[in-house]
């Protein structure tokens, strides 16, 4: 299965950084392909569950993502499901200078 890393030095205390891209809301200022996030809700584990709306190609895609597993202000995972079928690992920080997507 192909994957896409990509490494973000970010000059933060790991808490904020941790708390900015766990809250699906931000994320649409991360990703310009990410085009909407609504009904997004608070789990009990401390992450969110959201409706959004992405673009590829010049094809639009709805789905829901919901935070599956959460270390606070170490790691998140996230399970994005369209069909039910895809599951993403989110980010894993690192003395709160680096954020990587896979």
């Amino acid at each position: 299965m192909a994957t896409i890393d990509k490494i973000l030095v970010i000059k933060a205390p790991p808490e904020k950084i941790f708390n900015f891209v766990i809250k699906s809301s931000n994320l649409t200022k991360l990703w310009s392909s990410l085009l909407e996030i609504t009904n997004e809700k608070l789990l009990p584990n401390g992450g969110y569950c959201a409706n959004y709306k992405y673009k590829m190609a010049g094809t639009t895609f709805k789905g829901k993502s919901e935070c599956i597993e959460v270390m606070p202000y170490k790691w998140f995972s996230v399970k994005i499901d369209r069909r039910g079928r895809l599951y993403h690992d989110m980010g894993r920080f690192s003395r709160g200078i680096i954020f990587k997507l896979k």
